[in-house]
């Protein structure tokens, strides 16, 4: 990766457990999300442009939970995150047959992805678990860093040991 004027504004972030010292850890569950992001090419390298965040949802599934209003009866999960972001450099490459991205989908755009992080950061504490294909390049794309993952590349490989791509 290339270094510029920008990189000085972009930090890693990390999930932490929301609250404070006198309530316990263990009060809220954990919570399970599945996340995916789509990159374009910059002079930097891949940059975020989108960012989808899906909450599997337990409050259906036992009796103990009340229902999520979020949540219909028969379904499992709740997208609480679906956004385009505005890439700090130029785009080069949009890579619109991966992503789906294209420049007039990021014409308008204003969201920067220090504003998605802090809406990750208000939604992702630090014991809920991220589950994602080939995570490490979401979470480099988001400057995140969390601990709990289940990274389905690494999880399910083909019988030559190498990664399914999606």
């Amino acid at each position: 990766e290339q270094s510029d004027e920008f990189g000085s504004l972009e930090y890693y972030v990390q999930t932490f457990r929301h609250g404070s010292d006198d309530m316990p850890s263990s009060s809220r569950k954990s919570k399970i999300y599945a996340m995916d992001c789509e990159m374009v090419k910059t002079i930097a390298g891949p940059e975020l442009a989108r960012v989808s965040l899906i909450e599997y949802s337990r409050s259906c599934c036992g009796d103990d939970d009340e229902c999520d209003e979020r949540v219909e009866a028969n379904e499992k999960s709740v997208v609480v995150l679906d956004e385009l972001v505005k890439p700090r450099r130029p785009v080069l490459d949009y890579l619109s047959e991966f992503s789906g991205v294209t420049s007039s989908m990021l014409e308008n755009v204003a969201t920067r992805i220090e504003d998605i992080q802090i809406k990750l950061l208000s939604l992702i504490e630090e014991n809920d678990i991220i589950v994602g294909h080939s995570l490490e390049n979401d979470l480099k794309a988001l400057r995140l860093v969390h601990n709990r993952i289940v990274d389905t590349s690494v999880v399910f490989r083909g019988s030559n040991g190498r990664k399914y791509s999606l």
